[in-house]
């Protein structure tokens, strides 16, 4: 993987800003959500094996950052907090850089790559969950 520095006018799809505007919706909707009281889903898998799925706690970490319980919601899920922040911090600098106008970077990808990246996310989803099933979430 090679970062390059877009030239002026080179077409852009957006995908970074498209990824973190998504980001804040769900964040929001699901804030919101919780803040007004509807009916919260249960976990289908937890109720069949006793066990956390690898999402569990994800609503409780919206309810907590909702109340502005920043410490409590990092721990109730760390990889669904760690990816808010991201789309978070995602959106600013790519809404920063359209405001300033820079022409941004875009990535080239190798084949080896989209291997590495999907051993990537799988090791953090495999380590969310045994944190998750190790601290009784």
């Amino acid at each position: 993987m090679k970062l390059v520095r877009r030239r002026p006018g080179e077409a852009t799809t957006g995908f970074l800003m498209a990824l973190g505007v998504a980001v804040v919706v769900a964040a929001v909707g699901a804030t919101a959500w919780v803040a007004l009281g509807l009916p919260l889903p249960g976990c289908r898998f937890r109720e069949a094996t006793g066990i956390p799925c690898a999402g569990c706690g994800t609503t409780r970490m919206f309810r907590a950052l909702g109340s502005g319980e920043l410490g409590a919601a990092l721990r109730l899920n760390p990889l669904a907090f760690s990816v808010l922040s991201g789309g978070i911090g995602l959106a600013l600098i790519e809404g920063l850089r359209r405001i300033v106008g820079h022409p941004g970077w875009r990535l080239v990808w190798h084949r080896l790559d989209w291997i590495w990246i999907a051993i990537g996310v799988f090791g953090l989803l495999g380590a969310n969950w045994a944190y998750l099933i190790r601290a009784g979430i």
